[in-house]
């Protein structure tokens, strides 16, 4: 039984590696596990792509940046979308809209961005994807409830003081007393913020999703479920 991922293997691909490992029946166990520079490297040797040479302008590498900060390594979902006026991101758990000025090459494309070697990727989706499809309709379903406007660096957080999920190694903070969020997840967000840039949050229900607005960026967070705490 394989208790491993083999494509995670720095011998994957190697005949004569994985012929003698022990996740084939008999062998010796030569699994060591590949890097994120070696994952990253397959993953766009695997993908239709085309490879796009542009300058790109501060402003637009700027907004890449950021949004790419919360781009899954679940390679599926690795890649930005593009529009006219502004670029979106998303994990399982946040989404980000950046408005800028996006080249035109790049417009109503899905992007992969190699940050070790600064290429740009066109990536070539062919089914129905969230970022194209809801993720505008979600940012605007959270644009309605309880308002904070507030300095990035001053955002109302107390301390979740609950123990079960923290001995798990995950820490909470509870938004105004009343949404509890993911610490390390909520903070990724607030990064994207200048300290001193005035952000509006915007929530409603314990269970939906927190929208924070400010310096041409819309970013949504999911809270964790009371049941999780």
């Amino acid at each position: 039984m394989r208790d491993v991922e083999c494509s995670e293997c720095t011998n994957y691909g190697n005949s004569m590696s994985c012929e003698q490992c022990i996740h084939e029946p008999g062998r010796s166990n030569l699994f060591e596990p590949a890097s994120a520079a070696q994952l990253k490297e397959r993953f766009l040797e695997s993908i239709f792509k085309d490879e796009i040479a542009i300058d790109l302008q501060e402003e637009f590498l700027t907004a890449l940046k950021k949004a790419w900060s919360i781009v899954p390594q679940i390679y599926e979902h690795h890649h930005v979308y593009c529009t006219d006026k502004y670029i979106m991101s998303a994990d399982n758990y946040r989404l980000i809209r950046i408005g800028c000025n996006v080249p035109a090459l790049l417009r109503n494309q899905y992007v992969v961005w190699d940050e070790n070697s600064g290429k740009l990727y066109i990536r070539h989706i062919g089914q129905s994807n969230f970022l194209k499809d809801d993720a505008d309709k979600k940012l605007e379903e959270a644009s309605k409830g309880f308002v904070i406007y507030t300095p990035a660096d001053k955002v109302p957080l107390d301390e979740w003081k609950g123990a079960a999920r923290q001995q798990k190694g995950e820490r909470f903070v509870v938004l105004d007393k009343k949404v509890a969020l993911n610490k390390a997840l909520f903070d990724g967000l607030l990064a994207i913020f200048s300290k001193q840039d005035m952000i509006t949050i915007v929530y409603r229900e314990s269970h939906e999703g927190v929208k924070l607005t400010g310096s041409f960026i819309e970013a949504l967070i999911m809270p964790v479920k009371p049941d999780r705490l």
